[in-house]
């Protein structure tokens, strides 16, 4: 595998909120909207910083795909995503997956995809994405993290974190028990978000020619939304 520089935070793995963060975010999911509040230890940031992550949190909207337009977005920016990673996708047959979207990220099988937008512009091009799958057969009650990603020019707002967020809130929403998601022994920052986010080391739970391919898991707080958790 190449070297290369690790990545910014808000590449794959940048990630959710943590309880020392500030900051509102609406995540419109399913025709409703979900307004998440977090708190923050005043000892440990100062005034301004915390009117800082909350100004840049005003910067971007987040949002369910649900059209062509949003999908044709998605796809854009999943393969940004691949060209950020430096690696040959095509054993997760890539090409499949970016011409059949929804696929296996559609809320009909289990699935989403969230997207981000510069604020005031919920129909331009999106920014930031994340994506959810159900795993299924032997993983019943295990979802996946997936496609995690922001571009150069919503970097540095908190988005990543936010698009994590969103999406692990839509899978405990759904019924999930676990989220399971893999990352590159490269990728030393996000490796740091997603232990500080109650990620753990777990076993391989698919084949994968990358080698040191990373393995995290995350239990879920199920809300009781869901009449039959899968």
């Amino acid at each position: 595998m190449p070297s290369r520089r690790p990545p910014r935070p808000d590449q794959e793995g940048d990630n959710l909120p943590s309880s020392s963060s500030l900051g509102t975010s609406t995540i419109a999911a399913g025709g409703g909207s979900q307004t998440s509040q977090t708190m923050i230890d005043s000892r440990i940031r100062p005034p301004a910083a915390e009117e800082e992550e909350t100004s840049n949190k005003n910067q971007f909207t987040i949002r369910p795909a649900r059209n062509h337009s949003d999908l044709a977005g998605a796809s854009h920016l999943f393969r940004s995503y691949a060209l950020s990673l430096g690696i040959d996708l095509s054993f997760q047959a890539f090409e499949t997956e970016l011409h059949s979207l929804p696929g296996k990220y559609s809320p009909q099988t289990g699935g989403e995809i969230l997207l981000a937008f510069r604020a005031g512009e919920p129909s331009s091009t999106p920014i930031g994405c994340v994506a959810l799958r159900t795993l299924g057969g032997a993983e019943a009650g295990c979802c996946e993290m997936k496609r995690l990603y922001v571009s150069p020019e919503g970097r540095g707002l908190g988005m990543g974190e936010e698009l994590a967020g969103g999406i692990i809130r839509v899978a405990a929403e759904s019924g999930y028990r676990t989220m399971k998601l893999d990352t590159l022994p490269t990728m030393v920052g996000a490796l740091a978000l997603y232990e500080k986010l109650g990620f753990v080391e777990t076993e391989p739970y698919y084949e994968t020619p990358i080698t040191g391919t990373v393995f995290l898991a995350k239990e879920l707080q199920t809300v009781n939304r869901s009449q039959n958790p899968r």
